[in-house]
């Protein structure tokens, strides 16, 4: 599974989805030069491949909601707050999205911060 994280998610999440022995290629955005591409444009270069998107956009929850998958979706949930609380979100919640990366029913799943 190609994970890309979003503009709006630290590009400090690379390497840490990176190590997570399911993930294939992850890419942030800005690497892609999409750093100011539309929603659109990333739904439709993401859906041509498995590739889940990890965001805090609603709008993908939108495109999800509205397209169906692939790609897949995960929404964030979180106001602002630190690098170091979005990759510590993200671990904590690392199996429940492996399991939703590996399901082929489901194309959005949302998660909250960690309590």
């Amino acid at each position: 599974m190609k994970i890309l994280v979003d503009q709006n998610l630290p590009i400090r999440l690379v390497p840490v989805l990176a190590a997570w022995p399911w993930a294939g290629e992850v890419v942030h955005t800005s690497s892609k030069g999409w750093g100011n591409a539309g929603d659109l444009f990333i739904w439709r270069a993401c859906s041509s491949e498995s590739w889940l998107i990890l965001t805090k956009d609603k709008d993908f929850a939108m495109l999800s909601l509205t397209l169906g998958h692939p790609p897949k979706v995960v929404l964030l949930r979180r106001g602002n707050c630190s690098v170091l609380d979005v990759i510590a979100n993200v671990s904590a919640h690392r199996d429940s999205i492996e399991a939703f990366a590996r399901a082929d029913a489901f194309g959005l799943l949302a998660i909250d911060r960690v309590a």
